[in-house]
């Protein structure tokens, strides 16, 4: 290792990570962004950003306060 910084793109390539959220979110309950963020090894923050790619792939997500997320509609 050289010391330097790995951005979570480089560190997790895009579609893996997408497939993995998706099949967190696949059983219809709802899970933290806390929850998806330790099963994934990100932030909440990529959770989130996650979430937002999802949505622009036609994915239907609910996000509701203090219960979280969950899949509601695929493409």
């Amino acid at each position: 290792m050289d010391g330097r910084s790995v951005s979570l793109d480089e560190a997790i390539p895009l579609l893996p990570r997408l497939q993995i959220l998706r099949r967190l979110l696949d059983d219809g309950a709802y899970h933290s962004g806390e929850h998806l963020a330790g099963e994934l090894g990100v932030t909440r923050a990529a959770v989130w950003k996650l979430l937002d790619r999802l949505r622009q792939y036609g994915y239907g997500i609910e996000a509701v306060p203090h219960r979280g997320y969950r899949l509601v509609s695929v493409p």
